[in-house]
């Protein structure tokens, strides 16, 4: 097939018609040799060329074998594969890099479908291309090695690669001349892949991988010893071309590897390792890998010797000259890995390892740092600042681990090895002042909260005026508050209750209008600060007008993210503590304005959505004189209030199973004492277990069923029957209440002793209006409502009526045998034989 009608092919498969693609892409299909043959065609338009690479990698993986996940069908044959290969790794070697890339993606493909069985020549022909001397050629096939290790190769498969492949690298490695950094780098790269995948074969041939280590390990570690003595500045000497750099990079990521997989193998280099990464830390670029591997071998304790003093002052002082790295996206334990989570990793491991020796570390550096960055001022340095910021978030993210330093060593007698509190009385103060520094500034706030404990209580409240001072004011940066709430954070953690309480109700009304503008990673910060606020002196400070602000704004808060976990877990600890406080009317204030909102989310929640309806959490909640809060919320005075406490005893009851029955007793007294006053059907309880103890329960000398009944008789007895009772027959409300479960058991075909035709409840009213007589006395709507109580649904529905009714019979529960002579021939007749 011609190119032009490969390229008038290929133009239809961008065609919008639906048709005209679909054709198009099943003749490329059948033309897949002819697209391997375009790609190789120099005379042909390169973005041709490249769009034709891509098309034949869809090809490999939907047409070549079954082996691929995404084949469709209709293989190539044995002869066109082995055509397709062989363009393919011409490919590899193509001028243009770019067409490199994409042969050897293709290649990647069909090696780890082909490669051994049908393709056994593959490696020999990758380690031609390697060991030639055309760097195109080396670049390619170095590409192919690099997704080809990356795969799941046997063990049975990776040694002998690694026989053959790995000489040929070390090759490449120190052709400083022939190939570029890039290219070297790169097999330093598929070292470590190589290394990698010895180690996940070492349990399947533990002998052959012990062989292949002992021989192959100690050459490479000679060859990166002698890379990394070279002097790294030379990398650099070309400031448009850092590109000597990478193979710097790869070797010290690559030493991380090998110490993590053969740590024996590493031992004899590692002094030598670990001086060169001193050497090297004058260079950002490498100071993540670098940082990786030094930590690692800290940690593996194979560093000991080496952690001398003079060792750790070159460590610090050359950290603090590069901190430009370490200034931007600081964010604790929340931060992406970067330069500065790296060298906090490393602090954090060799402090760990002689905290004593790093600590007086710590002080030599500080102070060298201090007069560096005033000389650095003095002369005119716009960036002064940096390495005084980068020293206090060094030390400063150490400060667990410093104090406890500092503790142990005077309990043993011994001289503190660094003065936190000489900097931060004499230093740190000076810092709070630099407003043309936001992030020097806001670090000098961080750093004197981090230290709290050993502040004086005056000084204490110095810093947290300052703090406070930049929150309110109008004209401080965005960095500079969120390093003022962090560290009043970490001052309401660290400092003791005594320094705090003059000022943590100026504090919280500074940060409940925060909670309104911030979002994500700010309003959790802001959120959680609030929360170590409200538990300063348990509250004791909260007034009934700043309790309800926050409560206001925190609902506004939780109501736009309660699906978020974290948030919801933060929001949980605020209202307890808001309802934990002992100041007078809080506690109220609280349940008044929140209780609303949170039983509305509570009874319209999905069953999906568990942060709305822990309903066993709220029937034991307390208030703070161990009462039931829900049972304490039905002795409002306000009935309107009932309407939501209805609701959400209901959704308990509905959901909260047996957790429901240590509250219930205390619950039903409460119903009982509110319906006594009750004026409206507010409270409505279902199941018959609420029944049953409300039978056992005496509120002011009255049985808590008789109230419930009485209450509902009254509610939905109409005003003229009340007002003009002679025109009715009067029927107390349990006569009728049994009418209409008679009624239903005769209608639910519970007994068969009078046929349902010739059954007919008498009507209680002879000179009743026709509605009522259809409605057994009531009204339409009264009658639908208390049909509701008695229906499939309600109180007495189903089961639970029955179970009622045989209670009630045998032991003549309030009389029930003489309600029972009140009813008509034929409802007797029924009760009877049921009973």
């Amino acid at each position: 097939m011609a190119a032009a009608n490969v390229s008038q092919i290929l133009a239809d498969t961008l065609n919008a018609d639906a048709n005209t693609r679909i054709a198009a892409e099943l003749k490329l299909s059948e033309a897949a040799l002819a697209l391997a043959q375009l790609i190789l065609a120099q005379d042909v338009d390169i973005s041709l060329r490249q769009i034709t690479s891509i098309i034949l990698r869809k090809y490999v993986k939907e047409r070549w074998s079954p082996y691929f996940e995404s084949f469709k069908g209709n293989a190539p044959s044995v002869e066109v594969k082995s055509q397709i290969r062989h363009a393919v790794l011409q490919g590899l070697s193509d001028s243009n890099r770019k067409i490199r890339s994409l042969c050897a993606h293709t290649m990647s493909y069909i090696g780890n479908c082909d490669w051994p069985d049908e393709y056994p020549e593959l490696l020999n022909s990758l380690i031609a291309l390697i060991s030639s001397s055309s760097p195109d050629a080396v670049h390619g096939a170095m590409q192919v090695f690099t997704e080809f290790i990356k795969s799941d190769l046997t063990e049975d498969q990776i040694l002998p690669v690694l026989r053959q492949l790995l000489p040929v690298l070390l090759t490449i490695l120190g052709s400083t001349e022939q190939h570029t950094p890039l290219t070297r780098a790169r097999t330093v790269s598929v070292f470590r892949q190589c290394v990698t995948a010895l180690y996940m074969v070492k349990d399947q041939h533990p002998q052959a991988v012990k062989e292949a280590t002992a021989t192959i390990l100690p050459v490479w570690l000679e060859a990166f010893k002698v890379l990394l003595n070279l002097d790294p500045l030379k990398d650099v000497s070309n400031q448009d071309n850092w590109d000597g750099l990478a193979v710097r990079i790869q070797v010290f990521k690559t030493l991380d590897v090998i110490h993590t997989s053969f740590p024996r193998a590493m031992t004899s280099y590692v002094r030598g390792y670990l001086d060169a990464s001193l050497r090297h830390l004058q260079n950002t670029t490498l100071i993540c890998p670098l940082f990786d591997f030094v930590s690692n071998v800290v940690r593996g304790g194979k560093a000991k010797e080496w952690l001398q003093v003079e060792n750790l002052n070159s460590l610090e002082e050359t950290w603090a000259t590069n901190a430009n790295a370490f200034v931007a996206h600081e964010e604790d334990d929340t931060q992406a890995y970067g330069v500065r989570v790296a060298g906090f990793e490393l602090l954090y491991t060799i402090l760990n390892r002689s905290p004593a020796q790093i600590c007086a570390t710590f002080q030599t550096a500080i102070h060298h740092v201090i007069a560096t960055s005033q000389r650095a001022r003095e002369n005119g340095s716009t960036a002064w600042w940096k390495p005084l910021e980068a020293s206090f978030a060094a030390i400063g993210s150490q400060s667990e681990d410093v104090l406890e330093c500092i503790e142990n060593e005077q309990d043993s007698g011994r001289a503190k090895p660094i003065d936190v509190e000489d900097l931060l009385a004499n230093v740190v103060p000076s810092v709070l002042n630099q407003s043309d520094f936001p992030f020097l500034q806001g670090r000098g706030f961080v750093f004197a909260s981090q230290f709290a404990r050993l502040l004086p209580l005056q000084m204490a409240g110095q810093y947290l005026e300052a703090a406070m001072h930049v929150i309110e004011s109008n004209s401080a940066g965005i960095p500079v508050k969120i390093s003022a709430v962090k560290a009043i954070h970490n001052f309401c953690e660290g400092a003791e209750d005594s320094a705090i309480t003059p000022f943590v109700s100026r504090i919280a009304q500074d940060l409940g209008p925060f909670l309104l503008v911030t979002t994500e990673d700010t309003l959790s910060l802001v959120l959680e600060t609030m929360s170590v606020v409200l538990d300063v002196n348990r509250g004791q400070w909260l007034t009934t007008d700043l309790s309800n602000s926050l409560v206001l704004a925190v609902l506004e808060v939780w109501a736009k993210n309660n699906k978020d976990p974290i948030f919801l877990s933060i929001f949980t600890e605020i209202f307890t503590s808001l309802a934990s406080s002992t100041s007078t009317g809080v506690y109220e204030t609280v349940v008044k304005q929140a209780l609303p909102t949170l039983c509305t989310a509570i009874a319209s929640s999905k069953p999906q959505e568990p942060g709305l309806q822990d309903c066993r959490q709220i029937l034991e909640w307390l208030d703070p004189s161990g009462q039931s809060v829900i049972a304490k919320l039905l002795q409002n005075d306000d009935e309107s209030g009932g309407l939501v406490i209805g609701d959400l005893i209901i959704t308990c009851l509905r959901r909260a199973g047996e957790a429901v029955l240590p509250v219930l007793p205390e619950l039903l007294q409460a119903m009982g004492l509110r319906m006594l006053s009750a004026k409206t059907a507010t409270y409505h309880p279902e199941p018959y277990t609420v029944l049953y103890l409300l039978e056992s329960t005496t509120t002011n000398g009255r049985n808590g069923l008789e109230i419930l009944i009485q209450t509902w008789g009254d509610i939905i007895l109409k005003p003229e029957t009340k007002n003009a009772p002679h025109e009715f027959t009067s029927v107390p409300f349990p006569v009728k209440a049994l009418k209409l479960l008679v009624h239903d058991l005769r209608a639910g075909g519970d007994s068969a002793t009078i046929p349902k035709a010739e059954f007919d409840v008498d009507s209680d009213d002879g000179n009743g209006q026709e509605e009522e007589q259809q409605n057994q006395g009531f009204k339409q709507e009264e009658f639908a409502f208390l049909s509701e109580m008695l229906g499939p649904r309600g109180v007495f529905s189903g089961t639970s009526g029955v179970i009622l009714q045989e209670e009630c019979a045998l032991h003549n529960v309030n009389n029930f045998s003489a309600n029972i002579d009140q009813l008509s021939a034929e409802e007797i007749m029924v009760v009877r034989s049921r009973y």
